[in-house]
């Protein structure tokens, strides 16, 4: 069996990196068309400032998964181009470690869930395969919600990325 790596879920914060509010361009969100939204992005477009700051139930998502913050999230200079990526096999908040405070921004409790994960065991070997990915979950930081090994849907929360 492979070993259950998902060594890109979470960005590593880098020990010296410190928040700057200047590094976090304020006003309109820099939207990446490799990514589907909800609001969708044409109404982002159309938002205020305010609404920006204020968007209720936020989501990106393609075809590897996607990322839901429950809730009020600010969106509002945060660049999509740069500060996420939803990849095969797992997710990456702020990778350059340039994170708001947690609880801000997207550094804030999210569900995720990765489609396509390839962890494929048959038979009796899929209670063990369950089993570990619930492991792995724990080790992330992150809260378990469920895994469906025949369409390799893993579903997790986190409270914060860096």
């Amino acid at each position: 069996m492979a070993p259950l790596t998902t060594s890109n879920i979470f960005a590593r914060m880098d020990s010296e990196c410190v928040y700057s509010p200047r590094a976090v361009p304020t006003g309109r969100p820099i939207l990446d068309n490799r990514y589907r939204y909800n609001p969708s992005a044409e109404l982002l477009r159309k938002l205020s400032l305010t609404e920006l700051q204020r968007v209720n139930n936020f989501m990106v998502s393609n075809e590897y998964g996607m990322i839901c913050w429950s809730g009020e999230t600010d969106i509002s200079g945060v660049d999509f181009t740069k500060d996420l990526v939803l990849e095969k096999g797992g997710c990456e908040v702020y990778p350059s470690g340039n994170a708001p405070p947690r609880g801000t921004k997207l550094n804030k409790h999210a569900i995720i869930t990765l489609l396509r994960i390839e962890f494929f065991l048959p038979g009796p070997q899929e209670s063990f395969l369950q089993t570990q990915v619930e492991q792995r979950t724990l080790e992330m930081g992150a809260r378990f919600i469920s895994f469906d090994n025949v369409t390799g849907k893993w579903s997790f929360a986190v409270d914060y990325f860096v």
